[in-house]
């Protein structure tokens, strides 16, 4: 019955075990060592909860618990049975089992609840002050739609979409999506900026105006004195080698221009893409 119980989550994880080649070994112990010290948090904070030095008890308990929970049906629930019959078993009170438990369960909700109100200075003042996405190194991303903006601004003082180091990035629908009336806007930085042997893979367009009254506006200074080149329509900075061929353009804007009153604006001088070396970017069906 146990083995019935675990079987698919184990299958689970053998059939991804080849994904851990794509962290370099550096992300990897630095992964463990965070992974430990948010356990060693939690297990402290249960051991002040329920006013318990038996930190063996604590430990081995949360960890049982929180294996069986991934595994077994009812999850959490089952996983916090466990959790308290080993407790109660190793000596502390029913009573103080179940009310140390449920204090930590509740503080611990808390502080992801409160999460949200860190990004409050950003939603105030509708700017990000650096890239809007940054991926570097291998790491692989895979979006069915990157950013949507109803009805709203977004400033951005930085890069759009930020790849370097041999990342991969591939987005099924539009990258950028901005709808009725809203207004996106680029300082200092590019809407792609890709560098190394990274790539991005857009199916949809880069910028989708969804609607009447939107705007899309940059500004930095890549292209200099005409050091950009043209492509889908587009000014494109390319540098350390790379060619217009690393950059696969089609239909990347729509429903731009006077008829639908959706404005593209790009200041003289600026590139809306960088790409370096051997950085692949594929934008269409």
């Amino acid at each position: 019955m146990s083995l019935y119980l675990v079987a698919p989550s184990v299958l689970d994880v053998l059939a991804s075990w080849s994904d851990i080649r794509r962290f370099g070994a550096g992300w990897l112990v630095a992964m463990l060592v965070l992974q430990t010290l948010a356990l060693a948090c939690l297990w402290a904070l249960q051991a002040v909860a329920m006013h318990t030095r038996r930190w063996y008890a604590v430990i081995t308990s949360q960890l049982a618990g929180n294996a069986l929970s991934k595994v077994a049906p009812g999850g959490g629930a089952v996983g916090a049975a466990l959790q308290y019959k080993m407790l109660v078993e190793a000596g502390l009170r029913q009573g103080t089992a179940v009310s140390g438990l449920t204090a930590a369960s509740l503080m611990t909700f808390a502080v992801v609840l409160a999460l949200p109100i860190l990004a409050i200075p950003a939603i105030v003042r509708g700017a990000v002050d650096r890239s809007l996405v940054e991926v570097s190194n291998t790491a692989a991303v895979k979006l069915s739609q990157m950013t949507a903006l109803t009805a709203s601004s977004l400033t951005i003082k930085g890069h759009g979409v930020s790849l370097s180091g041999g990342a991969t990035m591939s987005v099924a629908g539009d990258l950028f999506r901005i709808a009725n009336g809203s207004t996106l806007t680029f300082t200092n930085g590019a809407l792609l900026s890709l560098s190394g042997t990274s790539t991005l893979n857009v199916t949809g367009a880069l910028i989708n105006f969804i609607g009447t009254g939107n705007t899309f506006s940059i500004t930095n200074n890549l292209c200099g004195n005409g050091g950009c080149s043209i492509i889908g329509g587009l000014p494109v900075l390319l540098t350390g080698g790379a060619t217009a061929g690393n950059v696969t353009l089609s239909n990347p804007v729509l429903n731009a221009g006077v008829a639908s009153n959706n404005t593209l604006n790009v200041t003289p001088g600026s590139a809306v893409i960088s790409v370096t070396g051997g950085a692949q970017i594929k934008q269409g069906p």
